[in-house]
């Protein structure tokens, strides 16, 4: 457990300095605050590209599975 850390995509794209400060503290790393605030800054979030591929007809599909849970 102590070695374990899961990250969720969508934590990482709203909030990515903070979840990478987490991951380099469990990992007892350290980072430049400018470094590090400099590799997020590019990051695009894609989490919508999904949408891009999937017919009306399979997003519905897809809600009616994840509304099964």
């Amino acid at each position: 457990k102590d070695q374990y850390m899961e990250v969720e995509y969508q934590d990482f794209m709203t909030r990515p300095v903070d979840v990478v400060r987490n991951v380099a503290k469990m990992c007892h790393l350290t980072w430049d605050e400018n470094h590090l605030k400099s590799i997020v800054n590019d990051l695009n979030s894609r989490d919508f590209k999904w949408k891009e591929s999937f017919s009306d007809d399979q997003i519905e599909r897809l809600n009616a599975i994840i509304e099964e849970d």
